[in-house]
């Protein structure tokens, strides 16, 4: 059966040698019953686990008991565990159940271990080169392995989650633009730190030059635009704007006008050797006058 395994053993009441039977005679024939042996197989995903021991013997009946440990089993006298795998860059491991197929052994049968896994959850921080000339919303963000995440001008986004970077309001001689972020696009596969990169540059500000007449000369630049705080200086005929220098052309004398150059003009608050600290505009003036001619008188004589 089932359950036990019968078995002849020997006769009682004779020998091994042969008997002349005399007279009445009792002979008996002798059996054993042995209760069989099972084996218990444990299996286990080797992906996600294993199970120690992978098999016990047991005899028929023996119960299978889940301990107050939920990864370990009672088999008889021996005690079976599951062990999820060790955590690895993408997934914890954990134990959840085991399949029994019946509490009792009654033949060969085979117990699973199931596991499950996790997806691990990376620390991204968030921070800025420079607080002083920028800073961004969010300074963590939790994301699973394999979030992607991408930049886009001033915004990061891990996943579904945008985090702005804001520059620092500058003022007449400094702005602070962000040049760039550390990273491009990519997944999350481990803890990171990414930054917004904020710069200081100081502001540029254009000299617009204005002719008075443009039909009286010329200037050889109509703009120069230089660095906040660059300096604007005469020489001569011509304007320096910081290493720039603006020169005059009156228009050509025609034969009965005079054309040359007379002065620049400068907006209030900016006269000649003054810092530029805004967009301006100065004046090339050019002046034009009758021409004239010498006559000189010569006594022919007689």
């Amino acid at each position: 059966t089932a359950k036990y395994t019968y078995s002849f053993t020997g006769w009682n009441g004779v020998s091994s040698s042969p008997v002349t039977v005399t007279n009445d005679m009792t002979v008996t024939a002798n059996f054993t019953r042995t209760v069989n042996e099972y084996t218990v197989t444990f299996s286990a995903d080797p992906s996600l686990g294993s199970v120690s021991p992978t098999s016990v013997t047991v005899p028929y009946g023996t119960t299978i008991t889940e301990t107050e440990s939920d990864n370990t089993l009672s088999v008889g006298g021996t005690t079976v565990t599951a062990t999820p795998n060790p955590p690895d860059i993408r997934y914890t491991y954990s134990f959840d159940s085991w399949t029994i197929p019946q509490s009792t052994v009654e033949g060969n049968m085979t117990v699973t271990a199931l596991f499950s896994t996790t997806v691990v959850n990376y620390v991204i921080e968030i921070e800025s080169s420079n607080t002083a000339y920028g800073t961004v919303d969010k300074s963590i963000v939790y994301a699973p392995y394999d979030t992607p995440y991408s930049v886009s001008g001033d915004k990061l986004t891990i996943g579904s989650t945008v985090i702005t970077a804001t520059s620092t309001v500058g003022d007449a001689q400094y702005s602070y633009p962000l040049s760039g972020w550390s990273v491009s696009s990519g997944t999350v596969t481990d803890h990171m730190t990414i930054i917004a990169n904020f710069v200081q540059t100081v502001n540029e500000y254009t000299v617009t030059i204005n002719v008075n007449n443009p039909s009286y000369g010329t200037v050889n630049k109509d703009s120069v635009t230089v660095p906040y705080g660059s300096t604007m200086t005469v020489s001569g005929l011509g304007l320096y704007i910081g290493n720039t220098i603006v020169t005059t052309t009156p228009t050509p004398a025609t034969i009965d006008t005079n054309y040359w150059f007379g002065n620049w003009t400068f907006p209030p608050g900016n006269p000649s050797g003054s810092t530029i600290t805004h967009d301006i505009t100065v004046t090339a003036n050019f002046e034009s006058g009758v021409r004239y001619y010498e006559i000189t008188f010569v006594t022919l004589p007689d």
